[in-house]
Order: structure tokens, then sequence, then C-alpha cells
């Protein structure tokens, strides 16, 4: 009302129309501006939008922090995994070494190769080709130092080579990849087929 009365007196005191347009133009101009600031001060503030890159990394980091755990279990399973593996390896090269030791001592007390003695053999081939197989190697032709010529010396180089084999299994973690393992069940796998060899030609 103040207001409407203040410009009404301002039309009077200005006779001149245009000089009163002028000013009442003005004085309605800073009445809105004000209003407009009176309005955004009333508004809530809002945060800025945070950045693709900001959003995306706070994410990885939620990622990691779910996942680790779970990165760490799987790695205490896989150790306990190789550590099985291993210590079966080392099983079958114990198997071995005994019954290499076995077929030794039944021969020089019968002087010859019964039928279960060849599946000590045959068990003997099983359990050098899984500890190949578990050291990476596959089958190779090899040069046995020493040949043997007859049953006796054949089996005595199938209980030196199964003997070894073990010693050497033995002192290898389960992380390494033994080139001498891998040579040693290969010769091991060559004598047995020397012992097949002259099975067939004594029968």
């Amino acid at each position: 009302m103040k207001a409407t009365i203040r410009f009404v007196w301002c039309i009077r005191r200005f006779p001149n129309g245009q000089v009163g347009l002028a000013l009442i133009s003005l004085v309605v101009s800073a009445f809105y501006v004000s209003a407009f600031y009176v309005v955004i001060a009333q508004q809530p503030h809002i945060q800025p939008a945070a950045s693709n890159a900001q959003v995306n990394r706070d994410e990885d980091e939620l990622i990691d922090g779910q996942t680790s755990p779970a990165a760490e279990m799987l790695a205490k399973r896989r150790i306990k995994l190789e550590e099985k593996e291993h210590q079966e390896t080392v099983d079958r090269a114990t198997e071995a070494s005994k019954l290499g030791n076995e077929l030794v001592e039944t021969f020089q007390k019968t002087q010859k190769l019964a039928q279960q003695d060849f599946k000590k053999i045959d068990r003997i081939e099983k359990l050098a080709k899984k500890i190949r197989d578990a050291f990476g190697g596959s089958g190779e032709d090899v040069e046995i130092e020493n040949t043997p010529h007859d049953v006796p010396s054949a089996l005595l180089k199938l209980r030196e080579l199964s003997c070894d084999l073990h010693d050497r299994i033995g002192k290898t973690s389960r992380m390494e990849i033994s080139a001498a393992v891998i040579e040693r069940t290969n010769e091991l796998l060559e004598v047995i087929k020397i012992l097949r060899s002259m099975r067939a030609i004594n029968t």
C-alpha cells in the first residue's frame, strides 16, 4: 500500500509522463531483481554432480574392498590344492620305490618273475607316468647308462631309478618343475619296456 502511494506521488511530482514512467520502470525492475534473489536464497543448496572418473574410481574401490577377502580365500585354496597334489606325487614315488625293492628281493629268492611281479611292474609304470605328468613332462626316447641285458640287471636298474626318483621328488618343492625328475621317469619307463621285451622272449 505504501509502495503504491509513493508511485502515485512520483507521478504527480513529475508532470512529464515520460520521466514518471521511466522512474516507475526502474522501481519495478529493482523490485523483481530483489524478489529473484530472495527466491534463490530460499532454495536448498545442491551439491555439484561428481565426475564420471570419480564415480568409476569410487566403484573400483568398493569392488576391490569386496573381492579382496574372496581373492585371498581362493589363493589359500589354490595353495592347499597344490600342496595336496605335491604330496600325492611324493606318495607315488614312495610306492614306486617300495615296489622296486620288493621286485628285487622276490627275484633273488625265486630267480624268476611271476604274474604278481609283472602286476607290480605295471603299477610302477602307471605311477611313473603320473609323476611325469605332474611335473609337466612328456614321453621322450632316452638312453640309459649301462643298459641292462638280463632280468637281474634290469630289476636292479629299476630299483636304482625308482629310489633315485623318490629322493629327488622329496627334495623338490611343489613350485618346481624338475627336468631331472622327468628324465628319471622316462628312464624308468624305458627299463620297464626292456623287462617286458625279456618276458616276451622267455615266453
